[in-house]
Parts: structure tokens; C-alpha cells; sequence
């Protein structure tokens, strides 16, 4: 009963802590002179992926009691992201990856530098979504709710969405059902410049 108790608390600080963010998020979205500093960087504390995302990844692994599922293979780099907002970034990516997966399945994160872009791809085997289903994705929708129990609000790849844009980036959701889902989310590398041929 304690570990229960303990875990309802953890879902819910989690959830506050993500209706606190997305709020701030939505706050920022109507001040360009504030996504212009996060961008352009001024005085910020810039992200290296290669210590970061393991970090939330396996803290994610550690709570569900799924380490054994988690694949990861992150690239050293240095993107122009906060760190804590990198952090956030990693950990929705990989607690919905766990999530809406069995265990025993595996759950990939990759990182790597392409051109100008640092791309971060996870990777799950789960239920996955229709197509209707990913292009509707917004905060407080959660499918299936009549045939799956589930945990949250919705906020998690809406909060990743809306970081990845507050920095000029993007993030892409790709998903089939019953086969899985893959989130890729492509930021800025700090100090490279894109040429376009």
C-alpha cells in the first residue's frame, strides 16, 4: 500500500509539474522577444544531449521496472536548449514510449548530429495510433480511454511539441497500430551553421 501511495504522489507532482509548464509554455507562445532570447541564446545554459537524456531515460526505465527494455545510444553534442528544458524533453519522450508499451518490449532512444540539426528519435513497439489519432494529438485528449486504463492528462508529446518549437525545432510523430510509434524531435546545434545546396 505504501509503494502505491508513493507512486500516486510521483503521478501527480509529475502532473502538476506539467500543467505548470504548459502554461508557461502557452505564456511565452504570445511573447516573441522571449522565443527570440531562448532562440538567438543570449546568456542560457546550452544542453549536451549525451548526459542528459540517459539521465531521464533511465529514471523513467527505474519507475515503470522496465531498465532491461531501454536502449539507448546518444551522440555528445551541445544543442540550443536549456538543459532542464532538454531533460523534460527526454523523459515525456520516454515515459510515453513505456507507457503505451508492454514489457519486454524494447524502447529505443537514438541521438545523433545531422548537419545543423541534432535528431532525437524514440522508438517503442506498442499499441501505437491511427492516423486521425496522431494529427489530433493535443492537451487532455487521451485515445482509447474505454478499452485502456491510463494515467495523466495528455500533456506529454504536447509539451514536447511546444518545447521543440519555443527553440525553433520541430517534432515529428509517426505511429502504427498495434506496431508501434516513433517521435523524432530535430533542435538546433549550437555553433553550426546549415548551408542550403
Amino acid at each position: 500500500m505504501l509503494l502505491s501511495v508513493q507512486r500516486s504522489s510521483v503521478r501527480l507532482n509529475r502532473l502538476i509539474q506539467n500543467y505548470l509548464l504548459f502554461t508557461q509554455l502557452e505564456v511565452i507562445g504570445f511573447d516573441p522577444a522571449h522565443i527570440k532570447q531562448l532562440q538567438t541564446f543570449g546568456d542560457l545554459t546550452l544542453g549536451d544531449p549525451s548526459t542528459i537524456i540517459p539521465k531521464a531515460a533511465a529514471e523513467r526505465a527505474l519507475f515503470y521496472n522496465r531498465t532491461d527494455d531501454l536502449q539507448v545510444q546518444i551522440e555528445p553534442g551541445t544543442i540550443q536548449i536549456l538543459a532542464d528544458d532538454l531533460l523534460k524533453i527526454g523523459s515525456e519522450l520516454t515515459d510515453n514510449a513505456l507507457k503505451f508499451s508492454e514489457v519486454g518490449s524494447p524502447v529505443s532512444i537514438v541521438g545523433k548530429i545531422i548537419g545543423a540539426e541534432y535528431q532525437l528519435s524514440v522508438i517503442d513497439h506498442g499499441r501505437g495510433m491511427r492516423p486521425d489519432q496522431v494529427k489530433s494529438i493535443e492537451v487532455l485528449v487521451q485515445f482509447d480511454r474505454d478499452s485502456f486504463e491510463q494515467q495523466g492528462l495528455g500533456f506529454g508529446l504536447i509539451l514536447v511539441r511546444r518545447l521543440a518549437q519555443v527553440y525553433g525545432g520541430t517534432c515529428t510523430i509517426t505511429s502504427v497500430p498495434n506496431i508501434g510509434t516513433t517521435v523524432i524531435v530535430m533542435l538546433k546545434v549550437f555553433g553550426r551553421v546549415s548551408i542550403d545546396l
